[in-house]
């Protein structure tokens, strides 16, 4: 399946200072495996951690940079396309000319940006031998395309276990939210400490949690609220204030015109209506 691919470049690579911030544009297949070091990665705009014992797959099209402190790592640029034509030793990641085609490949498509793989012991080997079998050192065509397609097969692996445990990291993150808005209803809750207590970014749970339930969180606490507010005027003679300050509100009039909306009746109609039907 890459009988065809050809290494451009592998290399122990070694940064002992924090990088300019140079945003290039991704003109060849590239994987990382971070040995040290600690950066943020930014590819087509979005924001990755990557830290040691992080793979980091590029591809060609992409723009990308990164900052922060030294590192070092394996770099491995690939050419899936057979088209091109650089002598062995003359290769750069910051290349001119144009970015080789796209590889149509189900393996190489299934992979993400970032992979954090619960092992190191199998990409340290193959990068190591890889490195062994690229320029300047005695180059085995035949070994390369093996250790190439050992290296996709392990990262394809890696990637269905990475997003089986995100699935399901999602979904206890999501139980521990709602589980903590239905009990602290009437507390103030933010997103921030949602997102502490399932200790993700703000911008990722939000995400999750809106796939997961439809709604942003704001609206799942508000939600909560109001149906509590409704089995109180229903079920309870306190005032409406109390009732309010009982789910959450802490201000009445506030209350009253957000429960008008939402419902089509004020809390004290809404308790009439109730009442009748009983």
């Amino acid at each position: 399946m890459f009988d065809n691919a050809k290494i451009l470049q592998c290399i122990h690579f070694f940064y002992y200072r924090e990088a300019e911030k140079v945003v290039r544009t991704v003109k060849d297949y590239e994987i990382d495996y971070y040995l040290s070091g600690s950066r943020t990665m930014n590819i087509n705009g979005k924001e990755f951690c990557v830290e040691k014992g992080s793979i980091v797959i590029r591809r060609p099209g992409e723009v990308v940079f990164s900052y922060g402190d030294s590192y070092d790592c394996y770099i491995l640029s690939l050419d899936f396309s057979g088209e091109i034509d650089i002598p062995e030793g003359e290769y750069i990641r910051q290349r001119t000319g144009d970015a080789q085609k796209k590889f149509e490949n189900p393996i190489m498509d299934m992979l993400p940006a970032i992979i954090k793989p619960t092992h190191d012991v199998d990409y340290i080997r193959i990068f190591e031998k890889l490195c062994r079998n690229s320029y300047p050192n005695p180059i085995c065509k035949s070994a390369q395309m093996r250790l190439v397609s050992e290296l996709m097969y392990v990262l394809a692996a890696d990637s269905i276990r990475q997003s089986d445990l995100s699935i399901n990291s999602a979904k206890s993150a999501v139980d521990i939210a709602t589980e903590y808005i239905q009990e602290n209803f009437r507390r103030k809750i933010t997103l921030q400490k949602l997102s502490e207590l399932t200790n993700l970014s703000p911008n990722y749970f939000a995400r999750i949690f809106k796939a997961e339930t439809g709604v942003t969180p704001t609206e799942y606490l508000i939600r909560i609220r109001f149906e509590n507010a409704r089995i109180l005027l229903g079920e309870t003679d306190y005032p409406i204030k109390t009732v309010a300050s009982l789910c959450g509100f802490s201000d009445e009039s506030f209350f009253t015109f957000s429960f008008r909306k939402r419902f089509s009746k004020t809390p004290l109609e809404y308790r009439k209506f109730y009442l009748s039907k009983m």
